[in-house]
């Protein structure tokens, strides 16, 4: 799918809308123009493949939910689907923002995998670069122009093909002339998204952003499937910048504001039968002064009985009272409720956060 942002100087601020008839979304100074998407089969062999897209016919189309039709050519059978597109813009209290919510509705599940790419052309950046936020917890800027464009992904394995690994499905983009304010793109995390940022040399001050994700395939035979991207401006620059990804996940309750406070990871694997926790909490006491501590995760791993299960009596519709669960090396060790809550407050007393992977 091909889209177009435009920066424009305005006097007020641009209220947030969808225009009938157009497809424009208005974000501030950015509008977005939304065309026809793009399709294309991931079989490892596609001979005889063949793929065609065409919108719905103008008199049946919502203005504010665009749709086309995709017939799919393979062998002598012919699969068909609807994809359509379902905008909403908010703002500007925090920055202005468009959710964009992909919604394909094959007639019957699809036997193989297709990828749809969204296009974006965007204006009025000088100098553009990248923001990218990386697996190892920080922030990296790369310069980005038509022979040298950015290339990031991210998948649920956290090995996208030849790009950048992502530590989030997000990618920023700013122009580098001081101007503080950030554009970001954002996807749910549900299937793996790849983005390729580049400058058009035809058009000086213009970007062209490429994103794409997939669809169908054996493993996910819904009778339908969506995707939400969010397209955000923000005005502070990266303050507001990963909180857009979460908001591609609003279903979901967000977490306690400590979690982004955390800067390392500890897990117990039940080490030793059940013997390690202590020592170990202990030595990283020994090596990390008290005042940083509450910065530090300890994730208590694997005290269920069962994967699948996970002590849960469905029965019942409550956690057992005692079970067993097993160590490293898949040795047995009671457990039990209040075993549990004794190691979580011991890992407390040392001044460490905790967490139950469970």
């Amino acid at each position: 799918m091909s889209s177009t942002l435009k920066s424009q100087r305005l006097e007020e601020p641009v209220p947030p809308t969808v225009s009938a008839g157009r497809n424009d979304i208005f974000l501030g100074d950015v509008v977005a123009h939304v065309s026809a998407p793009e399709c294309r089969c991931l079989l490892s062999n596609t001979t005889g493949m063949r793929i065609t897209v065409a919108q719905e016919e103008p008199g049946r189309m919502d203005a504010n939910a665009p749709a086309w039709i995709i017939n799919m050519r393979y062998g002598d059978r012919i699969y068909r689907a609807v994809y359509r597109m379902v905008y909403n813009a908010a703002g500007p209290e925090n920055g202005f923002r468009a959710t964009l919510a992909g919604c394909l509705h094959p007639d019957e599940p699809l036997p193989f995998e297709i990828a749809l790419t969204q296009r974006m052309r965007i204006s009025g950046l000088k100098e553009l670069r990248g923001v990218i936020p990386r697996r190892d917890g920080t922030f990296a800027l790369q310069p980005v122009t038509n022979a040298s464009p950015l290339e990031a992904g991210w998948s649920l394995d956290g090995k996208p093909r030849d790009r950048i690994a992502l530590a989030l499905p997000l990618l920023g983009f700013s122009s580098a002339e001081g101007n503080d304010r950030v554009l970001s793109i954002a996807t749910d995390p549900y299937r793996g998204v790849e983005y390729t940022l580049s400058t058009l040399e035809t058009e000086p001050g213009t970007a062209l952003l490429e994103f794409t994700s997939s669809f169908g395939g054996d493993s996910d035979p819904r009778p339908s499937q969506s995707r939400t991207v969010l397209v955000a401006a923000h005005p502070d620059g990266e303050a507001q910048f990963l909180d857009t990804f979460y908001e591609t996940i609003s279903h979901i309750e967000p977490g306690p504001a400590w979690v982004r406070e955390i800067r390392l990871n500890y897990y117990d694997y039940i080490a030793n039968v059940g013997k390690a926790l202590e020592p170990d909490l202990s030595a990283l006491a020994a090596k990390i002064p008290e005042s940083y501590r509450r910065h530090v995760l300890v994730c208590l791993h694997g005290y269920y009985d069962y994967l699948g299960r996970y002590t849960f009596d469905s029965k019942a519709r409550r956690l057992d009272d005692q079970w067993t669960s097993y160590d490293n090396q898949a040795r047995p060790l009671p457990m039990s409720k209040v075993e549990l809550r004794r190691r979580i407050r011991l890992v407390k007393s040392f001044g460490f956060r905790c967490a139950l992977y469970f």
